[in-house]
């Protein structure tokens, strides 16, 4: 009979135990940003919470073309015309080289145009509060010569 009893409870020890981390683990991931951004602990096991509403907020996604002067084509990324790998990893999520419209446009690529005596052309969308919105930019170099 206590053998009966032991087999019994040994599930239930086991689905306890799987509840319990469960819980933990919950109470961990909803509560751990609490710790870090109202009692100001900094440790990466209580990580604060960031909004993420503005992340492609003025970044594009297209296609820049480079016509040099002897006809020469090339066509860039907008990390290339930043000269960048990647965007950078920050955790304000604040990236000063924003197209914001077209003027926005001329600002993205001012540093690739002091650097190089092209046309700059861009083709593609540039991100919004509603959604990619479609952009065609001509000459960006233009104005900044």
């Amino acid at each position: 009979m206590t053998n009966q009893i032991a087999t019994v409870n040994a599930p239930n020890i086991r689905h306890l135990a799987r509840t319990a981390t469960f819980v933990g683990f919950t109470a961990l991931i909803f509560f751990g940003p609490f710790a870090a951004q109202i009692l100001g602990v900094n440790n990466p096991l209580f990580r604060p919470w960031y909004m993420f509403a503005g992340v492609g907020v003025d970044i594009p996604k297209g296609e820049f073309t480079a016509t040099a002067r002897d006809g020469t084509v090339t066509r860039l990324t907008p990390l290339q015309v930043l000269g960048i790998k990647h965007y950078p990893v920050m955790l304000s999520f604040e990236f000063q080289t924003r197209a914001e419209g077209k003027d926005g446009m001329q600002k993205f690529a001012q540093a690739f145009c002091a650097k190089n005596d092209v046309k700059l052309t861009f083709r593609g969308h540039v991100g919004s509060r509603q959604g990619w919105r479609p952009l065609e930019a001509g000459d960006l170099c233009a104005n900044g010569q």
